[in-house]
């Protein structure tokens, strides 16, 4: 038997997959030094740094307990909202960046796991240039990219 005989129908990923796929692809990125944070980012690390202090280990969430880059890289650390942080956050205080992931995950309906994931290295080839850039701007160009791959289909 070959490959060719084989022939399975995977389903498109549902929006909370779809918002999983793209948080991972973003903190990837973070992860590689392709991210920066802004001010709004460190501030709000400052703030999560002194709840961090405050409280044992059994009280933080699992995001809370170790940024990436660890402890000393507290400042640096862009936090992507969960799918169920997303959901929880009252529409009125959701940041920019959860409206946009939000987005990202409706407007993406219907592509396949394997495009979503080719989303970032297309945001960053086709849309953004330099090394580093910031959050709000790889969403952006997410989005561009996302369009761009739509027309294509």
């Amino acid at each position: 038997m070959s490959r060719v005989e084989v022939n399975q129908y995977v389903p498109s990923p549902c929006a909370a997959e779809r918002y999983s796929i793209i948080r991972s692809c973003l903190i990837e990125l973070q992860r590689c030094g392709k991210i920066k944070p802004d001010e709004q980012t460190v501030e709000t690390n400052k703030q999560a740094a002194e709840r961090h202090s405050e409280l044992d280990q059994d009280e933080l969430t699992e995001d809370e307990v170790t940024p990436i880059g660890g402890d000393d890289d507290i400042y640096g650390h862009v936090h992507v909202p969960s799918y169920g942080e997303m959901l929880t956050t009252p529409k009125t205080k959701a940041d920019k960046l959860t409206q946009q992931m939000e987005s990202l995950s409706i407007e993406s309906e219907g592509m396949s796991g394997r495009d979503l994931r080719r989303l970032p290295t297309l945001a960053l080839s086709l849309v953004l240039h330099g090394n580093q850039h910031f959050l709000h701007e790889v969403t952006s160009a997410m989005g561009k990219a996302m369009k761009e791959l739509k027309r294509r289909a």
